[in-house]
C-alpha cells in the first residue's frame, strides 16, 4: 500500500538526525515573510499555525488566515468574480513584489464559497459516483 516502507524509512532517517539546541525552537529572524493558512488546512490545522503567525510578527513578517481555504491556499481560494485567479495567488503577488509593503488580504472577502460536493468528474474517479454524499 501507499504506506509501505514508511516506518522503516522513518527510522533510517531518525538515526541521522541529532536533536540539538535548535530542536522545537523557532528561529528568531527579521526577514520579510508571508505566511498563509486555510480555516480547512487537515495537513496544518489552523491551531498549529497559529503559533508561527504570533511568533512571526515582526515588521514585514504578516499571516493571513483565510476562510474555507485547505492547505493549498494558494490555488485553493479562488474568487467568486474571477474564480482562475486566488486570493493566494493575489497574496504572493503582493509579496514579491514588494517584500517590506503592506499586504492587503481584502480579497479573502472576495472567495467562492466551499463546495463540499466536489467536481462530480473528479468524484467518479475518485468514488465511482458522481455524488460524493453517496
Amino acid at each position: 500500500g501507499f504506506y509501505d516502507g514508511y516506518w522503516e524509512f522513518r527510522d533510517e532517517w531518525s538515526a541521522f538526525y541529532n536533536a540539538d539546541q535548535h530542536t522545537g525552537i523557532l528561529a528568531q529572524t527579521d526577514t520579510p515573510a508571508l505566511f498563509m493558512n486555510g480555516t480547512l488546512d487537515p495537513q496544518t490545522p489552523i491551531e498549529a499555525a497559529d503559533n508561527f503567525g504570533r511568533h512571526f510578527n515582526g515588521p514585514n513578517q504578516t499571516y493571513v488566515v483565510v476562510e474555507d481555504a485547505a492547505h493549498g491556499v494558494l490555488y485553493q481560494s479562488p474568487l467568486e468574480e474571477f474564480p482562475e485567479v486566488s486570493c493566494g495567488m493575489i497574496l504572493v503577488d503582493q509579496f514579491l513584489n514588494d517584500p517590506t509593503g503592506a499586504i492587503d488580504a481584502t480579497c479573502a472577502d472576495d472567495m467562492m464559497p466551499f463546495d463540499f460536493n466536489g467536481d462530480p468528474e473528479t468524484t467518479m474517479e475518485l468514488y465511482g459516483t458522481a455524488d460524493a454524499w453517496e
